[in-house]
């Protein structure tokens, strides 16, 4: 039985496993291994039982490589993570860049005082967003509840918007407590999914 020490909160986003053969310990003195991510080893007082140590990322630079391989001590790391976390960033920027996320930010800046909001806030400044809530439930005469959360979306209906998505799980997300409103025109097939989703959750669901 291999016996592995974790010195870092690796698992708070998932678990570790080994299979059989391998046992987790808390005390680094009855290991064989240390599992471990961020924390500086250099003065750490490695048990003479250690034979290896596998680092959770890219980089080596909290462990002293050269003094362990003198004692044969094996160290390992795994960039794996991080180049899914680059990868993910860069999916992140493709999309900010094709969608006009940005300037949609700024177009909301730049129109924060347009007369034709019922009631004007900001991020220093949020207390109209909720009237702002208050007055389109009531223009679309939805329960005027302040609770419960209000998911918007406007869009052209077409299936390249991802409505196919959309309607796969409106009837589930219908279930909870939510409203929902959607505006936009296009395709029947989602014109009319709609207004059937509307006609079944009347005090949920409004399509304009």
């Amino acid at each position: 039985m291999r016996k592995i020490k974790i010195i870092d909160d690796i698992t708070k986003d998932g678990q570790v496993t080994f299979g059989d053969g391998y046992a987790f310990v808390d005390d680094a003195t009855e290991a064989d291994a240390i599992l471990m991510r961020s924390t500086d080893l250099h003065g750490y007082d490695l048990p003479a039982s250690i034979r290896a140590i596998a680092r959770c990322g890219a980089g080596v630079n909290n462990i002293p490589i050269e003094d362990y391989a003198k004692r044969g001590v094996v160290v390992f790391n795994s960039p794996g993570a991080n180049a899914n976390a680059v990868k993910e960033m860069v999916i992140c920027m493709m999309v900010l860049a094709s969608r006009g996320v940005v300037q949609s930010m700024e177009w909301v800046r730049a129109n924060a005082a347009d007369p034709d909001i019922y009631a004007h806030y900001s991020a220093d400044d949020p207390a109209g967003k909720a009237e702002n809530k208050r007055a389109l439930q009531e223009r679309l005469n939805l329960p005027p509840r302040a609770d419960v959360p209000m998911v918007t979306m406007v869009t052209r209906l077409v299936s390249h918007k991802g409505l196919d998505l959309v309607k796969y799980v409106l009837g589930e997300l219908l279930q909870e407590d939510v409203q929902f409103v959607l505006l936009g025109s296009g395709d029947w097939v989602y014109e009319n999914f709609f207004r059937e989703m509307q006609d079944r959750f009347p005090d949920k669901m409004r399509y304009c």
